[in-house]
């Protein structure tokens, strides 16, 4: 059983994290996947490697932030949490087909996240803010998305496979 320091150790994290109040973490963060009996549909682990505080640490990132920057910094970060933590439980060198099978999902969960995160996004942002507030933020969030997809028709050789290729050439960083 690792310990608390080990599970976080190299990850990136928000400063906040580890002062919140336990009941928002409680509250805010809930693992993989949407709360609510949809959470059953996405598994906490990847590779038999739980991952449920990888997903916790981007659940807090959706809470704290504010622009579609921050929710963009969020999936990045939890693309390179996930990488980042699957690498130091699995032995490369050793076990690269197993390597590549995790990594691969890891980057659906990234995906997932990237394409479909954006209403939690909203939903986390906008809960202590005003309706006209609110009706902007998913407005301009909308915009966001469609113009994302309009201007990138072939999105996985555009967007996810350049992240991976970055992520490859600094892989000392990750691992």
């Amino acid at each position: 059983m690792q310990n608390l320091e080990d599970k976080f150790e190299g990850l990136k994290i928000h400063p906040d994290f580890f002062s919140e109040d336990p009941e928002v973490i409680k509250r805010e963060c809930n693992g993989c996947g949407p709360s609510g009996w949809l959470s059953l549909i996405v598994p906490d682990k990847i590779c038999d490697i739980d991952i449920s505080h990888i997903c916790d640490l981007h659940d807090y990132e959706y809470y704290k932030g504010s622009t579609t920057q921050d929710k963009i910094n969020a999936d990045i970060n939890f693309l390179y949490n996930l990488l980042k933590y699957l690498s130091k439980n699995i032995n490369i060198q050793k076990d690269k087909k197993k390597w590549h099978k995790c990594r691969n999902i890891a980057i659906k969960y990234y995906e997932a996240v990237d394409r479909f995160g954006f209403m939690a996004f909203v939903f986390a942002v906008n809960q202590t803010l005003d309706r006209f507030t609110i009706k902007n933020n998913i407005k301009n969030l909308l915009i966001f998305e469609q113009q994302k997809y309009a201007e990138w028709d072939d999105y996985d050789n555009k967007v996810i496979i350049p992240k991976i290729r970055n992520f490859e050439k600094d892989e000392d960083d990750i691992l």
